[in-house]
């Protein structure tokens, strides 16, 4: 596959997106229970991670969402080049992994309760009863 093919497939899946109809609220109660369920997942590990380990900055993890950034940030630094520090960089993309996780979750959490809320489309009908009409809806 070429580039330009990436591309061209790229394009056609983004202009099919956004071509896409109006979620209907069930898509919004998944995405939010989706994203609430990546953070909670995200975290669960933190908090086990921080009570099994010996290293000073690991109560960090048990604050939610700051957690693994502070930890981060604290983190001692090794010497590129010494073999005794080979976990350090792994170390470091658990942290991140763990952060960005938590922070997705979040967001698709907050995503779908706005989607849920923002798009309430208003409503007119109108209805035959045996003694005339009836005009609800909802707005």
């Amino acid at each position: 596959m070429t580039a330009r093919s990436t591309l061209a497939i790229l394009a056609l899946a983004t202009a099919t997106a956004r071509a896409d109809p109006p979620r209907e609220d069930g898509d919004s109660k998944a995405l939010v229970a989706t994203g609430a369920l990546v953070m909670l997942g995200s975290y669960t590990a933190s908090v086990n991670v921080a009570g099994m380990s010996d290293v000073h900055t690991a109560p960090y993890l048990y604050i939610p969402l700051a957690g693994p950034w502070l930890m981060l940030a604290e983190w001692p630094r090794c010497d590129a080049t010494s073999p005794a520090c080979d976990h350090s960089s792994n170390a470091d993309a658990m942290l991140v992994a763990d952060g960005a996780l938590q922070l997705a979750g979040l967001a698709m959490a907050a995503y779908g309760m706005y989607e849920s809320r923002a798009r309430k489309p208003s409503a007119l009908h109108i209805a035959p009863t045996h003694d005339g009409v009836l005009l609800y809806g909802r707005f």
